[in-house]
């Protein structure tokens, strides 16, 4: 039976979405985990698929990179101020309201926000990864029978076995490659790739120079 969340915040609208979820703070290519984003993002566009990219929307939430605001919460921990610590925090999982210039009141969404306003979940773990949040994020999605789909360099029996069981259980798949991910969503979401896609974002980046 399908659970249901009362204090769900939905986006109205057809369009189907997914949420790129994986390790920020602490990543094998220190990059803040924009590297595998930025490649798969825009091949999941050409699909029609709208992307939730923390890489991105996190910086509009905390008005900073995500680099910098790490650095600042670990100055946060090291200097003991825990309430501030989580109000910051907040910012992250609940997202944040307030009133614009033209006095509207705005929102943007939290990471848990992410999770239950997707179609499915688009993970991915590297070898040395440090992950946190996904956990809690892969999970969430389970409980909500979101289906999970993980991208890891990981063998499969090496994984954490209640890491397995949500994704598997959620409805997801563990692909050891972005083709056979792209393959898989294509087929179960009968999606065709719009390979024009590609060249009105190289006109796009021409035009903003």
């Amino acid at each position: 039976m399908k659970r249901e969340n009362p204090t769900k915040i939905e986006i109205i609208g057809d369009k189907m979405k997914t949420y790129l979820v994986g390790a920020m703070e602490h990543t094998a290519d220190e990059d803040g985990g924009k590297g595998w984003r930025d490649y798969i993002k825009p091949k999941l566009e050409a699909r029609g698929i709208y992307v939730f990219d923390p890489s991105f929307e996190e910086m509009i939430k905390v008005g900073m990179p995500t680099k910098e605001f790490h650095e600042k919460l670990n100055g946060l921990k090291r200097s003991g101020h825990w309430d501030v610590y989580v109000k910051e925090m907040d910012k992250i999982w609940k997202g944040k309201s307030y009133i614009d210039e033209e006095q509207k009141l705005m929102h943007i969404m939290g990471d848990k926000d992410y999770v239950m306003n997707s179609n499915f979940i688009t993970a991915r773990i590297a070898p040395e990864d440090k992950p946190c949040g996904t956990y809690g994020e892969i999970y969430q999605a389970w409980l909500f029978n979101i289906p999970v789909y993980l991208i890891t360099d990981v063998n499969k029996t090496d994984l954490n076995g209640s890491l397995i069981y949500w994704v598997l259980s959620s409805g997801g798949e563990i692909f050891p490659n972005w083709s056979q991910y792209l393959e898989h969503i294509d087929k179960v979401y009968k999606l065709k790739e719009d390979k024009s896609y590609y060249e009105k974002i190289k006109e796009e980046e021409k035009q903003s120079e």
